[in-house]
């Protein structure tokens, strides 16, 4: 997995290739909490590569879901331009709620204008 993390004001960016273990996600958010802007941001753009394979079991999904509670609650952004990584995505945000918010797009214009609700 290769991945890039950037942020400007109160949003983080983050895109993502090739593929993905439970790990290497867990290691993203290690990134993310260390970012500068981490503290100040309210929301977050996820960038999935076209095709990007998936090494996640469900239940690995599902103890993920429970994870992400150890970062600040944040409006995220997933841009999904593949059917795997757009069920992944939801299948995430479902185990996820309460905790934030979750919303899966199939483009990046689609999820900016989303976002830009939150941004001030």
């Amino acid at each position: 997995m290769y991945y890039t993390l950037s942020g400007e004001g109160q949003l983080l960016e983050i895109t993502v290739g090739d593929g993905l273990t439970k790990k290497q996600i867990l290691e993203v958010w290690d990134a993310i909490e260390a970012h500068p802007i981490y503290h100040q941001a309210v929301a977050g753009l996820v960038v999935f590569g076209r095709d990007t394979t998936w090494t996640v079991s469900g239940s690995d999904m599902a103890e993920l879901g429970r994870t992400v509670r150890r970062l600040r609650p944040l409006h995220w952004a997933f841009v999904a331009q593949d059917p795997l990584s757009f069920g992944m995505t939801r299948m995430f945000a479902s185990h996820a709620e309460g905790d934030g918010e979750y919303q899966t797009f199939d483009s990046e214009n689609s999820a900016r204008e989303w976002l830009q609700g939150f941004l001030s």
